[in-house]
C-alpha cells in the first residue's frame, strides 16, 4: 500500500466515527489491535480448560484400574507417548476421548466383578444335596465344617474343578478335625477363593477373565457356558462437550466460563475448536498461507476469529466502554445457510444465536459482516455480505464481473431468522433491494480471492470503506502469523500430553513389573539421532538395548519353566527375575542415555523437585528403590513442519522471514529408577540379589537338558550368552574409537593476537580487522585455538566469532589470521547528509524533499551508502525512498565530482498537500429523508493531475459529520473577472440525515365502518415534500402512521385525484389505507340476553340468545355467530348451533333477521339429573345378599327416556355406589330399580360352632372335620344355606363338602381336609420282577403312621407314582421279625417286558 493510499485510510476511519450514528470508536488499522487481548484467559497451563480437565479425569480412572487391566491399557498409552505422529491422523481430541472411553469401560467392569459373590466350596453327599445345582449347603452339613462368613455351596465331584485352570477345588477343614489339633495358629493354608455366577458356575477367583477381547469392549461371557452378563456401557470423556464431568465440576466450569470477558470466551472457543484438529491439519492450513497458493477456509476464519477477538476487545476497553454492535458470521455457516433454504428459521437462529450469547456480547448487533464460499459454475468465489438491521440494507460484495447478476449469492432469505435470533431489536419490517457491489479484482484472482474477501471484510468491521485498498501481502503475512501461532500453541499441547502419558507409561510399567506381569514387548524403538555411533554413550545405549531383550527372555523363560525355576529358587517370584545381568553390561561412569535437549525434570508439568528424576521415576510409589524401572517416553519437537515461502514485500522490513520450525523428531530413550553405579548409601542391586537369594539361573541337573524341554532351556540360555558377549563387545570397540578421536584434555590455552589491523568500512558502522594469532599451545589444534581466543578492540571483547585461515610467509613458517566485523564505535563508518531541500506535493498529503550526501566513507559505494543512511525529517528518522549517483558540478569543470542524491516523499505534517472544499451549496430532495450538497475540491499546487482522485478521497463536514462525496466529476467553472476558465473537481453529496424537510407526512385520519370482526378502516392523504412527487406512491409504502399509539405502514395504497376547494385545477395525491384490528371494541359483536330451555339430556340444558352485529358486518352475521363466545355459568362457550331467524320488535312495522346461538350446557344443571326415591329394604335372598327396591324421579322434559335413565342412574348402598341390577316399569313414565347386595349383611349371615376333627385319617391324606351351624336366618333354607357358609378350617376358609342334620336337628357341615398326620412314607422300596404276563411287583416298607391311627386303612390308599401314572396298593401286609412289625405295601404295575 502507498503513502498516499495509507494517509486516505486514516481520514476516511476518522470520518467514519464521526458519522457513526453509534459511539464514537477510535480509528483502527490493519491488525494493529492491541494484542492484550491474546492473553491466555485460561491458567498458567499450557493445555485449554476441556483438556485439563479431561487429563484429571483420565488420572482418576487410571488410578482406579486393577494390575491385569494395565496390561491391555499399556500398548493404547505407549502409541499415546508418540502424540506427534497418532495426532497426523486424528485430532487430540478423538485419541484422548477414544482413550477415555477404554478406562471408563474397564472401570465399569472392575465395579460389575466385583459383585460377583464370593463363595466356600463343599462336597456334596447324597444325605444332603441341595435343592439347586452348586446351591447353598444344607445346614447339617454345614455345621460339620470350620464356621466361615463366606456362603458355602455343595458341588457335586465332576464339577468340583475350575473350568480355566482344571484344578481341583480345596476343601475346608473340618470342625472336629479344627477342635482336635487345637484350633487354627494361623499356619493352616487357606484354600483359594472361589466367585460363582449366576448360571451357577463356579471359578477361581484369579482365574475369572475381566474381558475376553484385547479391545476392551467390555462384554463378560461365562467360559463355561457362554453366558453374557454385561456390556460395559459407553463412557464419553471430551464429544458430547459437557456429559463427561460431574454435577459439581460442570457447575464449576460453567461458574468460570461466566466470569470470562467476551474476547476470553472467543478464545476459548476457538482453543476447544483446535483440540479436535490433527497436525496434518495445521500443516495444511500453514501451507496454504504461502504465496502463490489459495488460502484454506480454516485459515481465514482463525485469522478472521482472532481480529474480531481483538476487534471486541478494543471496543469493551475503550474509555468511556464502546459497543460491539458488528456480529462475525465466519465460513463456516453453509449449516446455516441450508437451513434457511430448507424453511428451518428456527433452528438457523438458534445457531446463529448461540455463537453471539456463548461470546457473552449483549444486545443485538447493528451489522452482520459474513464471510460466504459460493459456488458459481462449479467454481468456488467467495462473497462478502453486509447486512444493516436497521435499515433493512443487504450488501454483497464480490471481485467476479461474472455475478452481475446472480440471484443466489444474495442471502435475502435469512432475514426472516436474523428476526428470530434477535426478536426484541429494531429491525426493519421491510428489507431493501440487495445490492450487488463489484469491488476491483486482485491480479492473481484464483490464487487471493479469499485474501482479498478478507480485507474487504475486515474494512467493514474497521468502519472504512469497504472498496479500500489493502495490502494483500501483508494480510497474507498477517494470517500467518496467526496460524503459526496456533501451530506452535498445538505442538506445545502434544509436548506436555507426551510427558503426561510418559509418566502414566512408567506408573504402569512399574505396577506391571512388580506383580509379576509379563511384559508386552519392547515396542518400537529408535536410536538417538544426535548420538555419534564411536560414542561411548552409544554403545552404553546399545548394551542396555540388548539388556531389556535379555530380560524379556528371561521373564518369558520364568512363565514357560516353573518347574526348572521352582527347583532353583524354590518358587517363582518376579522380582527376582529381574536385571541380574545389568551391572556387568552397562559401564560404571555411564548410566543408560536420555535425550539430550530434554528439558528439565521441574520445567515438566507434574515433575518432582526433589533430586532431579523423571517424572515416570517419582511418580510410581509402589516400585522399590532396590529394582530398575524401565519407562520408554517420545519427545515431540516444538515445531513440525517447515516454514511456508512467505512471499516478497515492498517494505523495507519485508525481507525478515517469519520464525522457521525444526523438523518434526520422535526420540524413544530408557530411564531407570537408579544409576547402575554404586550410590552413597544405596547398595547394589545385584548385589543385594546374590547376598540374599540363591541364583536364579543356576546350572540344571544333567538329565533334564536331555529332556525336550532341556534342549529348548540350552537353546535360550546360548542366546543369552552369545547376544551379551556381543553387547559388550560393541561397547568396547565403540569406547576405543571415540577415545581415539578424543585424546586427553588440552593444556590450558595462552594464545593472543598480534598485528591489528583495521581495514576499510565494510558497511554503515562496520569495519573489517585482521590479526595475528600468537602463543599457540602445542596441544592444540590451529583452527581451534583461534576460534577461542578473544580479541580487544575499542575496549571492547569482540563477541562475533573471527574467519581463520592459514597464511603461508616468505620466511616458510605458517601463521593463523583471523578476520573480524565490528559493528561498535566506529563513527568514521557513518555517512553524513548535506542540506534538506523540500519539493513539490506528490500525493495527498505528500511532499517531496531531496538530500545530497557530503562524505561516504573509504570503501563502501555510495547507492548502497545511500539506501542505508537514514535523515531527519520532522523529528523522525527516515530511509530514503529514492536514491542515484548524479554529478555535481563545481566551480570550473575541473572540480565536478560525482555524489549520492537520496529523495524522500513524507506525508505526515505536511498540510499544505491536503486538499479542501469550497463553500457547501445545498440542493432539492433526491428521495425519502435524502438532500443533494454541492461543493468544489481547492486543490494544492502540483496535484492538479489528481484532482478526480483527491475529490473521492476527500471528506467534508456536513451537519457536523465528515463525509466523503457519493460522486465525482469534472466541471469548467466561470470565474467573474477572470477571461479564461478553470476546470475544477466538483463532489457530490446525497445526505441522508438530519433532513427533516424530506421527509414526507400524512394529513388527518379519517375513520371508516368495520370491515371485519374487530377491524375498522382508516384513510388518510399523504403529503409530499417538494421534488418528490414522482416517487409519491413508493413513499406512502414506506411512510408509517400512528393510529391508537401504534406505528403502522399501510396495508394498501393508491393514486386518487384530490378536488381542493377554490382551485380550479385537480392535484393527484398518494392515499394509504389500514385495517386497524385493535382497540377497536365498536367492531365487536355481543349476545343478547341468554334464555334458558328445558332439559334435552341427562345434566344438560338448551340456552338460546340473539347476536347484536355491529353496524357494517350485517353480511357476515352467520360466521360471526359460530365465532362469538357467550359466558354461561362463569364459562366462555361457543355456541353448539347457528341459525338465522326472523325477529318481530315491537313498535317496528318491518321485521329484521338475526342471527341466533344455541347451546347445550352439561355442568352445573343440577335440575336435569335424575334421583332415586329412598331405598326400601326387604328379606334375604341368599347367604349374605338382600334385596332393595326405589323409584325414580325423573327431570321434566326427560319422560321418553326414562328407563335408560334408571339404568345409568346410580345409588348408594352401605357407602357403594352401585347400579341397579334390573329396572321395572310401573305406569307410563314411572320406574323402580331393584338391588341385591352381598355385603355388610351381618343379619344375613349364619355362624359355625363347635369345629372338630375325627379321631382317625379316613384315608391317606384325609381326615374329616365337623362343625354346627348356628344363626340360621328364618327366611333361608338351613341346607342350601349349610353349603354356601363358609368356615375357618387350619387357616383357610372353606365351605364345607358335606351338609346334613345331626341326631338334635341340628345342620352340620363335614370337610375332609389333609394334614402330615395323614400321609405315612414309602421306604426301601424294592422292584420284585414279573409275577405274570405284562405285570411286575413293586414293594415298599411303609413308615411314620400315627399311634392311634387304622393302618391298614392308610395302607390302602397310599399312591405310589411310576412313570406319570399313580396306581394303588393291591394287598397290604403286617409283617413280624424278631419283635418288630412291619408293614408293607404291594404294588401291580403294568410292565410290557413281562412275557
Amino acid at each position: 500500500m502507498d503513502q498516499n493510499t495509507s494517509i486516505i485510510a486514516e481520514l476516511r476511519a476518522e470520518q467514519v466515527d464521526q458519522i457513526s450514528d453509534n459511539v464514537s470508536r477510535p480509528s483502527y488499522h490493519l491488525a494493529s489491535l492491541d494484542t492484550s487481548a491474546d492473553a491466555d484467559s485460561s491458567s498458567s497451563s499450557p493445555l485449554p480448560l476441556r483438556l485439563q480437565w479431561a487429563l484429571g479425569r483420565l488420572k482418576e480412572l487410571f488410578n482406579e484400574l486393577e494390575l491385569e487391566q494395565l496390561v491391555v491399557v499399556r500398548p493404547r498409552i505407549r502409541k499415546l507417548m508418540d502424540l506427534g505422529r497418532a495426532s497426523e491422523t486424528n485430532g487430540l481430541g478423538w485419541e484422548i476421548d477414544e482413550f477415555g472411553q477404554r478406562l471408563g469401560s474397564l472401570k465399569t467392569i472392575k465395579e460389575k466383578r466385583s459383585k460377583i459373590p464370593v463363595v466356600r466350596y463343599l462336597p456334596c453327599i447324597p444325605d444332603f444335596r441341595p435343592s439347586e445345582v452348586n446351591g447353598p449347603a444344607p445346614l447339617e452339613w454345614l455345621a460339620m465344617f470350620v464356621h466361615s462368613d463366606v456362603p458355602s455351596v455343595c458341588i457335586e465331584d465332576h464339577n468340583a474343578c475350575c473350568n480355566v485352570c482344571l484344578e481341583d477345588f480345596e476343601e475346608p477343614p473340618l470342625a472336629l478335625e479344627s477342635q482336635v489339633d487345637g484350633g487354627d495358629d494361623g499356619t493352616q493354608a487357606s484354600p483359594k477363593p472361589l466367585r460363582k455366577l449366576i448360571c451357577g458356575h463356579v471359578f477361581h477367583e484369579d482365574c475369572l477373565p475381566m474381558f475376553q477381547e484385547d479391545d476392551c469392549i467390555g462384554r463378560f461371557e461365562c467360559p463355561a457356558c457362554r453366558t453374557e452378563f454385561w456390556n460395559s456401557e459407553q463412557f464419553a470423556l471430551l464429544s458430547t462437550g459437557r456429559d463427561s464431568v460431574s454435577s459439581d465440576q460442570q457447575q464449576t466450569y460453567d461458574d468460570y466460563y461466566n466470569k470470562l470477558l467476551p474476547w476470553q470466551k472467543i478464545q476459548e472457543g476457538l482453543l476447544d475448536w483446535a483440540t479436535w484438529l490433527c497436525i496434518n491439519n495445521l500443516d495444511e492450513f500453514l501451507n496454504s498461507t504461502a504465496c502463490g497458493h489459495p488460502v484454506d477456509e480454516s485459515a481465514l476464519y482463525i485469522w478472521a476469529i482472532q481480529t474480531y477477538k481483538r476487534y471486541v476487545y478494543s471496543r469493551l476497553t475503550d474509555s468511556p466502554e464502546g459497543v460491539v454492535d458488528y456480529c462475525f458470521v465466519g465460513p463456516w455457516m453453509e449449516d446455516f445457510s441450508r437451513l434457511v433454504s430448507q424453511g428451518e428459521h428456527e433452528y438457523a437462529s438458534q445457531m446463529l444465536r448461540g455463537s453471539w450469547d456463548n461470546w457473552g456480547l449483549q444486545d443485538a448487533p447493528r451489522l452482520l459482516a459474513v464471510l460466504s464460499n459460493h459456488r458459481h459454475q462449479d467454481e468456488p468465489h467467495w462473497v462478502v455480505h453486509r447486512f444493516s438491521l436497521p435499515d433493512g440494507g443487504l450488501t454483497t460484495y464480490h471481485f467476479h464481473s461474472e455475478l452481475n447478476d446472480c440471484p443466489d449469492c444474495r442471502p435475502t432469505s435469512w432475514w426472516p431468522a436474523i428476526r428470530l435470533t434477535w426478536p426484541d431489536a429494531a429491525i426493519s419490517p421491510n428489507p431493501g433491494i440487495p445490492t450487488l457491489v463489484h469491488v476491483r479484482q486482485p491480479i492473481q484472482l484464483a490464487v487471493d480471492d479469499a485474501v482479498a474477501v478478507a480485507g474487504v471484510w475486515h474494512n467493514i468491521l474497521m468502519g472504512l470503506p469497504a472498496e479500500h485498498s489493502v495490502d494483500l501481502e501483508r494480510l497474507r503475512d498477517l494470517m500467518y502469523t496467526e496460524v503459526n501461532g496456533l501451530h506452535e500453541r498445538f505442538t506445545s499441547w502434544v509436548n506436555y500430553l507426551s510427558t503426561f502419558f510418559g509418566d502414566l507409561y512408567g506408573r504402569c510399567l512399574c505396577c506391571v513389573t512388580k506383580s509379576g506381569t509379563a511384559s508386552a514387548g519392547l515396542g518400537t524403538r529408535e536410536r538417538p539421532r544426535e548420538m555419534h555411533p564411536h560414542d561411548p554413550r552409544f554403545g552404553g545405549w546399545i548394551t542396555f538395548t540388548c539388556g531389556r531383550l535379555l530380560e524379556l527372555i528371561i521373564l518369558d523363560l520364568a512363565q514357560q519353566r516353573q518347574e526348572l525355576l521352582a527347583e532353583s529358587h524354590g518358587s517363582l517370584v518376579y522380582q527376582d527375575v529381574q536385571v541380574l545381568y545389568l551391572i556387568p553390561l552397562l559401564p560404571k561412569s555411564e548410566s543408560p542415555p536420555s535425550h539430550t535437549s530434554n528439558p528439565p525434570p521441574n520445567d515438566r508439568p507434574g515433575a518432582s523437585r526433589s533430586n532431579g528424576n523423571t517424572p515416570s521415576q517419582l511418580s510410581s510409589s509402589i516400585s522399590s528403590t532396590s529394582e530398575p524401572d524401565f519407562t520408554s517416553r517420545s519427545e515431540t519437537s516444538s515445531s513440525r513442519s517447515t516454514s511456508p515461502t512467505r512471499c516478497p514485500s515492498g517494505s523495507s522490513n519485508s525481507s525478515a522471514s517469519p520464525s522457521s520450525s525444526a523438523s518434526h523428531h520422535h526420540h524413544s530413550y530408557f530411564h531407570t529408577s537408579h544409576n547402575t553405579h554404586n550410590e552413597p548409601g544405596r547398595s547394589s542391586p545385584a548385589s543385594a540379589s546374590t547376598s540374599e537369594t540363591t541364583p536364579l539361573l543356576k546350572k540344571p541337573s544333567r538329565s533334564h537338558f536331555f529332556t525336550r524341554q532341556g534342549k529348548g532351556n540350552l537353546f535360550s540360555y546360548l542366546v543369552i550368552i552369545l547376544a551379551t558377549l556381543l553387547g559388550a563387545l560393541f561397547f568396547v570397540l565403540s569406547r576405543s574409537t571415540f577415545m581415539h578421536q578424543n585424546p586427553n584434555p588440552r593444556s590450558r590455552l595462552t594464545s593472543f593476537w598480534v598485528d591489528v589491523i583495521p581495514s576499510d568500512c565494510h558497511s554503515i558502522g562496520t569495519r573489517e580487522y585482521t590479526a595475528t594469532l600468537a602463543g599457540i599451545p602445542k596441544d592444540w589444534d590451529l583452527v581451534t585455538a583461534c576460534q577461542m581466543t578473544p580479541l580487544v578492540v575499542h575496549g571492547k571483547v569482540v563477541q562475533s566469532e573471527p574467519s581463520c585461515s592459514l597464511v603461508a610467509k616468505s620466511s616458510g613458517s605458517i601463521v593463523v589470521m583471523g578476520r573480524w566485523l565490528v559493528d561498535f564505535d566506529e563513527s568514521d563508518c557513518h555517512p553524513i547528509w548535506s542540506n534538506l531541500y523540500a519539493d513539490d506535493c506528490v500525493a495527498n498529503g505528500t511532499r517531496s524533499y531531496h538530500a545530497e550526501m557530503d562524505y561516504v566513507p573509504s570503501g563502501m559505494d555510495r547507492l548502497a551508502s545511500c539506501r542505508e543512511a537514514p535523515n531527519v525529517i520532522h523529528g523522525r528518522s527516515l530511509f530514503p525512498s529514492r536514491c542515484a549517483v548524479v554529478l555535481k558540478r563545481g566551480e570550473g569543470s575541473l572540480n565536478n565530482s560525482l555524489i549520492a542524491r537520496g529523495e524522500w516523499d513524507v506525508d505526515f505534517n505536511e498540510d499544505g498537500c491536503i486538499p479542501s472544499w469550497g463553500p457547501l451549496i445545498s440542493q432539492q430532495c433526491v428521495s425519502h429523508n435524502t438532500r443533494l450538497y454541492l461543493a468544489d475540491l481547492i486543490v494544492p499546487p502540483g496535484l492538479e493531475g489528481i484532482a478526480s482522485t483527491l475529490c473521492a478521497h476527500t471528506p467534508a463536514t456536513i451537519r457536523g459529520r465528515r463525509v466523503f462525496p457519493n460522486r465525482c466529476e469534472m466541471v469548467v467553472k466561470h470565474d467573474e473577472g477572470h477571461p479564461n476558465h478553470s476546470l475544477v473537481a466538483r463532489g457530490e453529496w446525497d445526505i441522508n440525515f438530519d433532513e427533516d424537510g424530506c421527509i414526507p407526512s400524512w394529513g388527518p385520519l379519517i375513520s371508516q365502518q368495520c370491515v371485519s370482526h374487530s377491524t375498522r378502516l382508516y384513510l388518510a392523504d399523504l403529503i409530499v415534500p417538494p421534488g418528490l412527487e414522482g416517487i409519491a406512491s413508493t413513499l406512502c409504502a414506506h411512510t408509517p402512521a400512528t393510529i391508537h399509539g401504534r406505528t403502522l405502514f399501510p396495508h394498501r395504497c393508491e393514486m386518487v385525484v384530490k378536488h381542493d376547494e377554490g382551485h380550479p385545477n385537480h392535484s393527484l395525491v398518494a392515499r394509504g389505507e389500514w385495517d386497524i384490528n385493535f382497540d377497536e371494541d365498536g367492531c365487536i359483536p355481543s349476545w343478547g340476553p341468554l334464555i334458558s330451555q328445558q332439559c334435552v339430556s341427562h345434566s344438560t340444558r338448551l340456552y338460546l340468545a340473539d347476536l347484536i352485529v355491529p353496524p357494517g358486518l350485517e353480511g357476515i352475521a352467520s360466521t360471526l355467530c359460530a365465532h362469538t363466545p357467550a359466558t354461561i355459568h362463569g364459562r366462555t362457550l361457543f355456541p353448539h348451533r347457528c341459525e338465522m331467524v326472523v325477529k318481530h320488535d315491537e313498535g317496528h312495522p318491518n321485521h329484521s333477521l338475526v342471527a341466533r346461538g344455541e347451546w347445550d350446557v352439561d355442568f352445573d344443571e343440577d335440575g336435569c339429573i335424575p334421583s332415586w326415591a329412598p331405598l326400601v329394604s326387604q328379606q334375604c335372598v341368599s347367604f349374605g345378599s338382600r334385596a332393595y327396591y326405589a323409584d325414580l324421579v325423573v327431570p321434566d322434559g326427560l319422560e321418553n327416556i326414562a328407563l335408560t335413565l334408571c339404568s345409568s342412574t346410580p345409588v348408594t348402598i352401605h357407602t357403594r355406589t352401585l347400579l341397579p341390577s334390573y329396572c321395572e316399569q310401573l305406569g307410563e313414565a314411572s320406574f323402580r330399580g331393584h338391588w341385591t347386595t352381598d355385603f355388610s349383611e351381618s343379619s344375613c349371615e349364619a355362624v359355625w360352632t363347635s369345629v372338630n376333627p375325627d379321631e382317625q385319617c379316613l384315608a391317606y391324606d384325609k381326615r374329616r372335620y365337623t362343625a354346627i351351624l348356628e344363626r340360621i336366618p328364618e327366611e333361608l333354607d338351613p341346607l342350601k344355606t349349610c353349603y354356601e357358609a363358609p368356615g375357618w378350617l387350619l387357616g383357610v376358609q372353606r365351605t364345607p363338602e358335606l351338609c346334613d342334620r345331626d341326631d338334635q336337628g341340628r345342620v352340620m357341615g363335614s370337610w375332609f381336609v389333609g394334614g402330615p398326620e395323614c400321609r405315612p412314607v414309602l421306604f426301601d422300596v424294592r422292584d420284585y420282577g414279573c409275577i405274570e404276563s405284562g405285570i411286575k411287583r413293586i414293594e415298599g416298607q411303609v413308615g411314620d403312621i400315627g399311634k392311634n391311627e387304622d393302618w391298614y386303612r392308610l395302607c390302602v390308599t397310599i399312591p405310589y407314582h411310576w412313570y406319570r401314572q399313580t396306581y394303588l396298593p393291591v394287598q397290604c401286609e403286617s409283617r413280624t421279625s424278631w419283635a418288630v412289625t412291619r408293614r408293607y405295601a404291594m404294588y401291580n404295575i403294568p410292565d410290557s417286558s413281562c412275557a
